[in-house]
Order: structure tokens, then C-alpha cells, then sequence
């Protein structure tokens, strides 16, 4: 039958509800510890029914199934996000960090930085691989050494300590080519 509690309802053993349980608009629901949820069981968020978080037995879900963006905040001050997972070990590493007090966000190898965001561009730790076209707009300065596979046509400035390369180099506006093979210091 119907159980109508108009004051306090204290329960001190456990409860189970074979049906629905509805809370009315504006109430509370707080948990003195643990609320279980079993596989597949959703926690639904919003009117139309848009954010969801469940385990369906082999994966976890965080899913945003209706509508706008889904966002990530953290606005305590000076404090990350830090996205983790396993390390290949057995134990966690950082693989994505958004740093609330410098700015950066920095994506990781099993947690040794690779490439960081900085208030002058990114930064790159370790080899850095392009396969297609890259465009350099602006001054570009490598600081160690640079290969050319295939080749290299240059319209602007380039500043090299090293320069090598077994494809041919273009020089200029003119299309001045250096031959397969070079090997070029001080050029």
C-alpha cells in the first residue's frame, strides 16, 4: 500500500524497492557512504535524460547523449585535470595534464612528456614525426639536426646547427636545387 511520511522517515536496517522512486523537484538525496549501482544501471542526469555514467560489466561510460557540449572543469584555483591510465606495469601514469596554474596542457608517453603547450607555442621532448605536408609560417630555428628524406623547399628563414639530407633542398624563390647527398654546415 501507500506509505505517506509527512516528517522524518528513519530507516535503520536495509530497504529494497522493487519499483520506481520518485524525489520531487527541488529535493535532496544525500548518502552517508556507498550508493551501489548494478551493471548497466544508469545514473541519468538532466530532464531530457542527456548525461549518463554506467559500467555495462566489461567497460565504464561517461556519456553525453543528448544535447551541447560536455565539459571538464576543475575551478578550484591553480589546480589540474589530470587524465590517467595504465602504465604498461600495472601502475597509473598521466597521460594527459591540464595545469591550472601555468596554462599548459602537456600529453604524455606512459607519463614522460612529449609535447607541452606554452605561452610561446609547444614544446616537443623527444623525435618529432611528420608524414605530409608541414608549413612553418614565420622564423624557424632548429637547434640540433635536421634530415631531409625527400625534400626540403625553403621560402622563408631557416636557422640549422646540422643540416643533412638525401633528398633534394630548394633554396629561394628561384628553385635553386642542391643535389641528393649533401651534407651542408654553415650554409
Amino acid at each position: 500500500n501507500t506509505l505517506d511520511a509527512n516528517g522524518a522517515l528513519d530507516v535503520a536496517g536495509s530497504s529494497t524497492f522493487a519499483s520506481d522512486i520518485t524525489i520531487g523537484t527541488g529535493a535532496t538525496v544525500g548518502f552517508g557512504s556507498t550508493a551501489y549501482f548494478r551493471d548497466n544501471a544508469k545514473v541519468v542526469l538532466g530532464d531530457d535524460e542527456d548525461l549518463a555514467i554506467y559500467h555495462d560489466g566489461s567497460d565504464s561510460y561517461l556519456t553525453q547523449e543528448g544535447s551541447g557540449t560536455l565539459h571538464i572543469r576543475n575551478t578550484t584555483n591553480d589546480e589540474d585535470i589530470v587524465i590517467q591510465s595504465d602504465n604498461g606495469s600495472g601502475g597509473l601514469a598521466n597521460y594527459i595534464v591540464v595545469d591550472g596554474s601555468t596554462g599548459s596542457v602537456e600529453l604524455n608517453h606512459y607519463g614522460t612528456k612529449k609535447f607541452e603547450t606554452t605561452g610561446a607555442g609547444v614544446t616537443v621532448s623527444g623525435g618529432l614525426s611528420v608524414s605530409g605536408v608541414s608549413t612553418f609560417v614565420g622564423f624557424a630555428t632548429f637547434s640540433d639536426y635536421v634530415f631531409v628524406q625527400d625534400g626540403l623547399n625553403v621560402a622563408g628563414i631557416i636557422t640549422a646547427t646540422s643540416f643533412d639530407g638525401l633528398g633534394q633542398i630548394g633554396v629561394g624563390s628561384e628553385g635553386t636545387f642542391i643535389g641528393v647527398g649533401i651534407t651542408m654546415v654553415d650554409f
